[in-house]
């Protein structure tokens, strides 16, 4: 039977180091998400959030795998209860996948549920979010809920926009004729303007640099407006600003720079996990949004990595129904969220609460809700 060992210290994690799988055998593909370079890179930023609580699992000597958690209280939604115990996956909007990190998710899986029905009394609600639909969470989890008498739900969040790259550059651009032809136009509209270069950053040497022109650049446009730029925050800026030194020092980081003469119009950060690529953040020169300097960007960035034998696919981030993103990919794939109840009165209002929500979601009513909303977000931003 499997064993339980709390780590309350993310750095406890390197012990493992050697027993950590290929990112390609990661939990359903969740590759970026499981990796140890980015659960030491999330927590050493927002794990000042809630208590870090690392839940490890280890057999006849053998590690079977990690599921990073964070211990929080929170209100009860009605004010009705006490402060709730969550447990919430190490996981929030920075997060392009969640899962099990280890070589064995299918033993850990189950010695999860088992440790959680055995602490009943010492949670109220465990929220894991981002979780890919291959992962084992989203595919075995409910039988294991349901086997060791667990109160859960498995919801929809959102969609992974992919790229597979078998294809090929050429069965991709057929399919997207108008786009690449309408952005080669805009290139050429620019390379008028001065001297177009692109560069792609892997590397220590330049990297440093390379981001905080891209933080700034971001900074200068809608994003920093919203609140939404990576500066933004000082948490945000930590998170990154560490993910990208890490990154850049096992040549995992594609930091794509498209300038006009010596002047940054779009960037793109991305790493490499697992033969996938993970673009996590984007950004452009507004002042010359006509021209679409971020797709012209996006597709220098497609056609290099198209030309790379070890990737195998782009992950352009999560997506809703009419995203401009849309464009670019292949596939959706769903993204879940996983809430399990504890035995309060007020976690299992906090159950039906989130049931019927989802309920009227699929209703038509909900439907046509959600298609306004795709025809506005369609509407949105130029990259």
């Amino acid at each position: 039977m499997a064993s339980l060992d709390i780590l309350r210290d993310p750095a406890e994690l390197e012990r493992f180091a050697g027993q950590w799988p290929d990112a390609a055998q990661a939990d359903g593909g969740a590759a970026l998400g499981t990796s140890l370079l980015w659960i030491e890179s999330w927590f050493a930023a927002f794990g000042a959030e809630g208590a870090p609580e690392i839940w490890s699992f280890s057999e006849t000597g053998r590690w079977l795998g990690a599921i990073p958690l964070v211990r929080r209280r929170e209100p009860s939604p009605w004010r009705v209860s006490p402060r709730l115990d969550v447990l919430a996956g190490a996981a929030n909007v920075h997060t392009p996948d969640y899962g099990i990190a280890g070589p064995s998710p299918d033993r850990v899986l189950d010695a999860f549920c088992r440790e959680l029905a055995a602490r009943r009394h010492r949670w109220d609600r465990v929220i894991l979010t981002r979780i890919p639909a291959a992962s084992a969470l989203a595919t075995d989890g409910p039988r294991a809920f349901a086997c060791h008498g667990l109160s859960w739900l498995r919801l929809p969040t959102a969609f992974q926009a992919k790229i597979p790259t078998g294809q090929g550059e050429d069965a991709w651009a057929a399919a997207r004729r108008s786009l690449v032809r309408k952005t080669g136009q805009y290139r050429r509209a620019l390379e008028r303007q001065g001297d177009l270069r692109f560069d792609m950053i892997c590397s220590p040497p330049g990297s440093d640099t390379a981001f905080e022109q891209f933080t700034t650049l971001e900074s200068a446009g809608w994003k920093g407006a919203r609140g939404s730029a990576i500066s933004s925050s000082e948490v945000t800026r930590r998170f990154y600003s560490t993910l990208v030194r890490r990154a850049a020092e096992d040549r995992s980081l594609r930091l794509s720079l498209l300038r006009l003469d010596d002047r940054l119009i779009a960037a793109s950060l991305a790493v490499v996990s697992g033969g996938t690529v993970y673009w996590l953040k984007s950004a452009f020169d507004e002042s010359l949004a006509r021209w679409s300097p971020g797709n012209v960007e996006h597709l220098e960035a497609l056609r290099r990595w198209f030309a790379d034998p070890e990737i195998r696919e782009i992950d352009m981030g999560a997506t809703l129904p009419g995203d401009t993103k849309e464009r670019w990919v292949h596939e959706r794939r769903p993204v879940y969220a996983i809430h399990l109840f504890g035995r309060r009165p007020s976690c299992r209002a906090i159950r039906w609460d989130l049931a019927a929500r989802a309920y009227l979601k699929r209703s038509p009513l909900g439907q046509a809700v959600e298609a306004r909303r795709a025809r506005r977000r369609g509407s949105g931003r130029n990259l």
